[in-house]
């Protein structure tokens, strides 16, 4: 996309890492092909850099990008932070989004052994097992457990 700069720049940040373009706190910036594909490049060029993989793929998804990539950046993310219920999670709903029920309801699954009570895993099993397996019995059964783990909640 020639040498257009993406917002928040691409340079290395500093301690040598390398810096997230479209990045503002904990927001991402307006969704921009440019953006997306400097997240991209520093996926490819930092692959030890943790944040890259998941930053790229919670991009391309805040986008809806019927791309395979987005769960490729989550699959990227987890095997650098294999712990990180949240990446685990977000690799779920990726599968879902391209219409792989069974292989998000695994990840769920697997997102569960990380933290048996994380709430928006439940949320999504609930989502996946209603819209996607038309088993309403076992949405609710996800949902109540969403219910359960926040009423855990300190």
């Amino acid at each position: 996309m020639g040498d257009r700069q993406p917002a928040g720049g691409s340079a290395p940040a500093a301690r040598g890492r390398a810096r997230l373009p479209g990045r503002r706190g904990s927001t991402a910036a307006i969704l921009d092909q440019t953006q997306v594909n400097a997240f991209i490049s520093v996926a490819e060029r930092e692959p030890s850099e943790r944040r890259a993989p998941r930053a790229a793929g919670q991009f391309v998804f805040r986008g809806r990008s019927a791309t395979t990539r987005r769960s490729e950046w989550y699959s990227d993310a987890l095997r650098l932070s294999p712990n990180e219920v949240e990446v685990s999670t977000d690799l779920g709903v990726s599968y879902y989004y391209a219409n792989q029920p069974e292989k998000a309801l695994e990840q769920f699954g697997r997102s569960l052994k990380i933290d048996p009570k994380h709430a928006k895993t439940f949320l999504h099993v609930g989502i996946v097992k209603w819209f996607s397996k038309q088993d309403l019995p076992g949405a609710q059964q996800a949902w109540e457990q969403v219910h359960h783990a926040r009423a855990a909640e300190p």
